[in-house]
């Protein structure tokens, strides 16, 4: 039992893609309580359900699986949908209670006759250079299933990447709206606050403004005829202001345009939205 315990273990051990399957003398196979790889063993399966390798062939026995049993080694490829198995060693085991229970005993395991095509295989394998063939060929098992893997992960980029290039262009379109919009308010705005100063009234304002600054600093209304009025010294700090270098002609021509256009209450608003 020794050796059987030792052989499993090493071909388990060795790599997570080795398995056993089990099948007594009469043909019927072990199988496992889940749908995939249902008759194929890995040592992370056997150790978590049975603790250990040891007691998994302990039990055998009181499943049927006494004398002949026989044990395939294999090497498991491939995906739980499509999986396909390399036969690395087949060979029969008796697993009697009696010998199950004596540790120190030791059963010979008696391997099976190869049939015509394990023979030649054999033969093959013995060929000179076809064993490195046929090593090859067994990498390249294992490179194929690494392309498949790594096809699998370009075809996931590129659906990324698709995705990207979408919210991309969606944020791209969004941005140039935003950007026209923007465009398009600045441009109201010019064009509202052109509408006055640009207008005729503020021409001929402005071009009568000099005529009026020069009557209000000469001490006379020019609103007054011939009567005349005297000027007071808030009309004269005002036209003081106007003559400063510092006022620009488009505040003075909003302050007549202000003046022309004089209502009731107007002035508390003015105050209002300054104080904000």
């Amino acid at each position: 039992m020794n050796n059987l315990i030792n052989t499993l273990q090493e071909h388990l051990s060795s790599s997570e893609n080795h398995v056993v399957k089990i099948k007594n003398a009469t043909g019927v196979k072990l199988s496992k309580d889940t749908p995939i790889h249902k008759y194929a063993f890995d040592l992370h399966y056997i150790e978590s359900k049975y603790n250990s390798l040891q007691h998994f062939l302990s039990l055998l026995p009181g499943k049927g699986f006494k004398k002949d049993v026989v044990f395939t080694l294999q090497k498991m490829y491939g995906t739980p949908e499509k999986t396909t198995y390399h036969l690395v060693k087949e060979f029969k085991e008796d697993l009697e209670k009696e010998s199950m229970n004596t540790p120190i005993q030791t059963s010979a395991q008696t391997y099976i006759p190869p049939t015509p095509s394990q023979d030649m295989f054999s033969s093959f394998l013995g060929a000179p250079g076809l064993m490195n063939k046929f090593v090859d060929a067994e990498r390249s098992n294992d490179y194929k299933q690494q392309v498949e893997e790594l096809k699998e992960e370009i075809r996931e980029l590129k659906s990324e990447n698709r995705i990207l290039r979408e919210k991309n262009s969606s944020l791209e379109i969004k941005l140039q709206t935003a950007n026209d919009r923007q465009d398009l308010a600045i441009e109201k705005a010019k064009m509202e606050s052109k509408g006055f100063f640009e207008s005729p009234a503020f021409e001929s304002l402005a071009g009568a403004l000099p005529d009026v600054a020069k009557a209000i600093m000469g001490g006379q209304n020019v609103n007054s005829g011939a009567l005349g009025s005297p000027v007071t010294q808030i009309q004269k700090s005002l036209f003081n202001k106007i003559q400063s270098e510092n006022t620009e002609e488009q505040k003075i021509a909003f302050l007549i345009y202000l003046l022309e256009n004089w209502k009731e209450g107007i002035d508390e608003e003015i105050v209002e939205i300054l104080e904000k």
